[in-house]
Formats: structure tokens, C-alpha cells, sequence
């Protein structure tokens, strides 16, 4: 009896280790609009640029002119809702 005791103690740890370990995914960056290209027209990259930051925040913004002269167009937060999606809630746009 004490030999499998002491065989389960000293397995114990190697067990823990085989677990499987779930990775926090997080999602963050800056990333531009593209308009993907058709049959008539090519790719197109928008001024429009969207910013994720790992506290769960973002906003979208427009680069409106030649002058670099930039708009937020609305902000918020988002969650991932799995390793493929996320949901946004919009806290303020440019209309509100």
C-alpha cells in the first residue's frame, strides 16, 4: 500500500503537466479597411482604420483629407466570443 501511495505522489506532478492548458486569447492591433477587388476593379485600401487595444477597447477612425486631418467615427468596447469571433458594443459614434 505504501508503494502505490508513494508511486501516486511522486506521478502527481507528471499528471498535472498532461493537463491541458487553455491560452488566453488576445486580440489586438491596427488594422485598415480593404475593399477586396472584383472582376473590374482592384484591391482598394480605405483611409479607414480600426484600433483594438488589449484592455478591450477600440475605435474606428476616418483619415478625411490630404492633410491627414483624421475623425473618429465611433468607439467602444469588444469581447471574444470565441478563437474566431468577437462582438463590439458601440459606445459613441460620429452622429452621437
Amino acid at each position: 500500500m505504501k508503494k502505490v501511495l508513494s508511486l501516486l505522489v511522486l506521478l502527481f506532478p507528471l499528471m498535472l503537466n498532461a493537463v491541458p492548458t487553455t491560452k488566453k486569447v488576445k486580440l489586438e492591433g491596427v488594422w485598415q479597411q480593404v475593399q477586396p477587388a472584383t472582376e473590374t476593379t482592384p484591391e482598394m485600401k480605405l483611409p479607414v482604420w480600426k484600433v483594438m487595444q488589449n484592455d478591450g477597447t477600440f475605435c474606428t477612425f476616418l483619415i478625411a483629407n490630404n492633410k491627414a486631418q483624421c475623425v473618429i467615427t465611433n468607439e467602444g468596447t469588444f469581447r471574444l466570443t470565441s478563437d474566431s469571433t468577437f462582438v463590439e458594443h458601440i459606445n459613441g459614434t460620429i452622429v452621437n
